[in-house]
């Protein structure tokens, strides 16, 4: 029986509803309904803005997103966005529930963003498509897929906190993509907004080399000056010349162009001459497309304030789908022949048109009708239609341009990560754009039962759509205890799956409760030769096979199975002989030897196989099955099991209370951060198993004044205390 510890009630309580209360890749099919406060839109001006946007010329196209941690401000600086645009004729609140981009009942009750939104808009003869993504560590894999389809992203931070754990997540994911950054300090209103610690902590903890394109002169009335701009006024001229000063020194030192000239502006009295602003744009948006420089603006989208000049950044600074050369999918592109490729980056599911799935263009137009052939499975599919997004409507286009975004419709067999081409194209051929998309193993697990038994059917259904539209959510049917497991990214992540089984399905579940997900991971090498020999109506089947199984840290789950000849022999096998040993090393590694855990960091590589002549692949199976559970029981596995990243900020006097809450939990501390000089904030490391009602425990240590910050760290073998204890628990 499959053993882990129950966590059920991890973040009891209500206090920390907020943060911890969000909710999975969720609410496909309500993507296409209308939205009841439609009057705050300009139906016909919109109408005319997407012929408008439809015939932009590429290199007036900025795909972008905005990233950040939660409750940085990506909705409300979005909503500003189309506010100044004149996409909305008034700014929605996220408090409120009606903005443009939370549309899903769920995301308009908890007041975050749950799921990725796409709007296109104009913004001065350009066209911006705009993904507004999560902020919440359980959809990490929703943010990355998204970032498939930017050119350049906008960093948001709250000014008064500066860099925080979901922002460094996200800054990585966008860094693996080579992807050009714009970084607005947000809620610059604040009392607290520190734009130094903030210039600090992108340097150091994003190793990113921030420049400041605006100086804070009065955070009070929210006056930013830029640095770009004519003379400043007499009171204003030596912060805002120095500043600028600053901001030349420093585009000089990375740009040897702009440097030349820096230099030979210099007058004779030694004093520095104001720069030609195009000339200053220029070098900034070469060091911003080369990621040497991310530069940085300042405001209050709450306030208006700033956003305008962000909305100018991006048209003025981030790239074109032409002009970014050194990403990773362009790179790729550059030796592909086909003209046509896409880039399937999500899939949602209406309960009318079907699967629907998102596609950025990177060469070539699209046209409903047309057929696509899809490198990753090797199959051909006809288009349905060929919609645009616009948040929670869906639009329907003659044609998708190069360099857009559409959605279509048809591509039933399409995941995310899929590259699309013409069926002229062969898998030898031609390459996909990226490779596949690495999905981050789950660290919850819990039962779920329909509400009754003739609802089974219907539920298994809702749940391979959901995990078509979401792949951090794994399925599976326990033999041993005849019910179904749901494994997700965080406790968040699974209730909201189960509120959308009720919401979008009809269907009422029992979930039971949450579970740790060890792991086991072998520690030495060991090989075996298993034989095996049956007779089936009168014929004897004989299978030899040898094994090696070798432990490979960080290497995660069990991929593909290693095929190698011998010295004596050079010998090839049947696809489906391979596939049948495939399948029997799998299912052996599904169960480790220690707690029946799925065991990770390991590979198998088939020594020798013989077989007498038409041998069943269920025998040649079962052989491998056998033969990797007796190198498991050689290769002295170890129990892993998840570690947490904690972030507490907590006022300075209650530091030791904190940590010593902590240290009854097998923490490790980190770091104690000077957040102000009465704050401080505690960086741990928390086995995931001890943090029990952990958010109640430590309002109560801190008497309500702490918050909380969580997300999964990696995997840490157990001790053998530790070890013992789940083995009692277990029998």
């Amino acid at each position: 029986m499959r053993l882990c510890s129950s966590i059920c009630g991890f973040f009891g309580g209500t206090g920390c509803r907020r943060f911890f209360s969000c909710a999975s890749d969720a609410g496909g099919a309500q993507l296409i309904f209308r939205r009841q406060q439609s009057t705050k839109r300009k139906a016909n001006s919109r109408l005319k803005d997407s012929q408008l946007l439809q015939e932009t010329d590429k290199s007036r196209i900025r795909n972008i997103g905005i990233i950040a941690h939660i409750d940085a401000g990506k909705t409300t600086t979005t909503e500003r966005m189309l506010l100044a645009a004149g996409f909305i004729r008034q700014a929605g609140e996220v408090d409120s529930g009606d903005t443009v981009m939370d549309f899903l009942p769920q995301e308009r009750e908890r007041g975050i963003t749950i799921s990725s939104a796409m709007i296109s808009f104009p913004w001065k003869e350009h066209r911006i498509n705009l993904i507004d993504t999560p902020g919440h560590v359980d959809f990490t894999l929703e943010v990355e897929r998204s970032l498939l389809a930017m050119d350049g992203v906008v960093v948001i931070l709250d000014a008064a906190k500066g860099v925080q754990a979901q922002t460094q997540t996200v800054w990585r994911q966008a860094s693996k993509f080579g992807l050009p950054a714009l970084v607005f300090l947000n809620k610059m209103d604040k009392a607290a907004a520190n734009v130094d610690k903030c210039l600090a902590h992108l340097e150091k903890k994003l190793s990113l080399k921030a420049l400041p394109l605006q100086v804070a002169l009065d955070d009070k009335a929210l006056h930013f000056p830029s640095l770009l701009a004519g003379r400043p006024p007499q009171d204003e001229a030596t912060s805002v010349g120095q500043a600028r000063q600053d901001l030349y020194e420093r585009l000089a030192e990375c740009d040897d162009d702009f440097a030349q000239v820096y230099l030979e502006s210099t007058a004779e009295d030694g004093e520095r001459r104001l720069m030609d602003e195009a000339l200053v744009q220029s070098s900034i948006r070469r060091l911003c497309l080369s990621r040497r420089i991310a530069p940085v603006l300042m405001g209050s989208a709450m306030q208006g304030v700033g956003v305008e000049e962000l909305l100018d950044a991006v048209v003025a600074y981030l790239p074109d789908p032409l002009s970014l050369t050194k990403s990773l999918i362009q790179q790729r592109l550059s030796s592909a022949t086909s003209p046509f490729y896409g880039l399937a980056f999500r899939n949602l599911h209406d309960k009318y048109r079907g699967l629907l799935t998102f596609i950025r263009i990177y060469r070539g137009t699209l046209k409903a009708g047309s057929t696509l052939y899809n490198i990753n499975t090797g199959q051909r599919q006809k288009v349905g239609k060929v919609m645009e997004a616009y948040a929670d409507e869906l639009r329907d286009v003659r044609v998708g341009s190069e360099g857009n975004v559409v959605v279509v419709s048809g591509l039933s067999a399409t995941a995310t990560g899929d590259t699309l081409t013409l069926p002229a194209a062969t898998d030898k051929e031609e390459m996909s754009l990226l490779p596949i998309l690495q999905i981050p193993d789950p660290v919850y697990f819990c039962s779920l039962e329909a509400h009754s038994t003739s609802q089974q059917q219907a539920l298994e259904e809702a749940l391979a759509i959901i995990q078509k539209e979401d792949p951090s959510l794994k399925v599976s049917m326990e033999a041993d205890i005849g019910q179904l497991v749901v494994c997700g990214m965080g406790e968040l992540h699974l209730e909201v799956v189960r509120g959308r089984l009720k919401d979008q399905f009809g269907l009422e579940t029992y979930m039971g409760p949450l579970q740790v997900a060890y792991k086991e991971a072998p520690t030495v090498a060991a090989d075996h030769v298993q034989q095996a020999s049956r007779d089936v109506q009168g014929t004897t089947h004989n299978v030899m096979l040898h094994l090696r199984l070798l432990p490979t840290a960080g290497s995660g789950a069990f991929k593909r199975l290693k095929v190698l000849a011998t010295q004596e022999e050079d010998w090839t096998l049947p696809r489906d002989i391979v596939h049948a040993v495939e399948n029997g090393v799998m299912a052996a590694l599904s169960n480790g030897p220690s707690l029946s855990c799925p065991v990770v960091d390991v590979s198998v590589e088939l020594l020798k196989l013989t077989t007498s002549r038409g041998v069943l692949p269920a025998m040649v199976a079962a052989a491998a099955t056998h033969c990797v559970l007796h190198l498991l029981r050689q290769a002295n596995c170890q129990v892993m099991e998840p570690l947490m990243s904690v972030a507490i900020s907590v006022p300075m006097e209650l530091v030791h209370e904190v940590i010593g809450d902590l240290a009854k939990r097998r923490a490790l501390i980190k770091e104690v951060e000077v957040l102000d000089e009465e704050s401080r904030i505690v960086q741990a490391e928390t086995p995931l198993a001890e943090m029990l009602h952990f958010s109640r425990d430590i309002r109560t240590v801190t008497r309500g004044l702490a918050s909380l910050e969580v997300q999964f760290s990696r995997y840490q073998a157990l001790t053998a205390d530790h070890l013992h204890q789940l083995q009692t628990r277990a029998y």
